[in-house]
């Protein structure tokens, strides 16, 4: 995936995530907060985005553990995999 498909999905994340700070007021995702990345910060690194879209999918994926908690769970599990898993790469630079 290219940088600018990367910073498209991670823009549709981020949409995800105000629409369900909408319907759910207070809630939160802080991990994905404190990366202090969003999509418009286009000048940084392809691999600081992707960990962004890993850590801010695993935020998103828990919220839906309420919904249906087997897959939701995996889900969230997987991504958190991927998240460190990409903060370890070496081109990884905030």
């Amino acid at each position: 995936m290219n940088k600018d498909e990367l910073l498209r999905l991670h823009q549709i994340l981020a949409d995800i995530k105000d629409e369900l700070i909408a319907i759910r007021p207070g809630l939160e995702f802080p991990q994905y907060t404190a990366l202090k990345i969003t999509p418009s910060h286009t000048q940084v690194s392809r691999s600081v985005h992707k960990h962004a879209v890993f850590v801010l999918g695993q935020e998103i994926a828990l919220v839906f553990t309420d919904l249906d908690p087997n897959p939701s769970r995996r889900m969230a599990s997987r991504m958190k995999e991927c998240a460190d898993k990409s903060f370890q790469e070496p081109e990884h630079r905030y």
